[in-house]
């Protein structure tokens, strides 16, 4: 499997909750905006109120936290190995014995599984591995397998996890 094939993987199943999420910060930013024209009116149009900027920030950076954070879920962790496709295969296997697996698919040296971390959080990881290397992805999502913008470090966290336990095992 290459890079590009795991990439369009993992893509593929979230392309309309993608869409959602883009339009909502959009929406968030433009809301924002508002009322951020809002605080700057003259003052004879409309009196001012303070909570208008505390509504134009809160809204204007989680919409701009929201498009920067959607592109993050698709970044892919590559682990160089010299190990063979069934070591691979065992090291895959090992790992999926360390977490709480929900659910899984797997085909060939593709593995999409989703688990609960130990704070009941679904985690959705998708590994993949070829000749040279191992490729990682995860994500946070939640119980019915669509995924959220804002995860509290959760992606990052079964990110790291995941890199570490890989990187421990391809260098053995």
């Amino acid at each position: 499997m290459t890079e590009q094939q795991f990439k369009d993987f993992i893509k593929r199943p979230d392309k309309f909750q993608d869409a959602l999420n883009y339009i909502f910060c959009i929406l968030a930013i433009l809301a924002g905006l508002f009322f951020l024209s809002l605080t700057f009116q003259i003052v004879t149009i409309r009196p001012k109120h303070d909570l208008d900027i505390y509504a134009a920030i809160i809204l204007l950076s989680f919409g701009v936290y929201g498009l920067w954070r959607i592109p993050q879920d698709y970044e892919i962790i590559r682990i160089n190995s010299d190990k063979s496709i069934e070591q691979k295969r065992q090291i895959t296997e090992n790992y999926l014995l360390t977490v709480n697996v929900r659910s899984r698919f797997v085909s060939r040296s593709l593995y999409r599984i989703q688990y609960r971390n130990k704070f009941f959080n679904s985690v959705d990881l998708c590994l993949a591995f070829d000749e040279k290397q191992f490729f990682i992805s995860a994500k946070g999502a939640d119980n019915f397998g669509g995924k959220g913008i804002i995860d509290f470090g959760l992606t990052r966290r079964a990110t790291k996890r995941a890199k570490q336990y890989f990187n421990e095992k391809a260098s053995i």
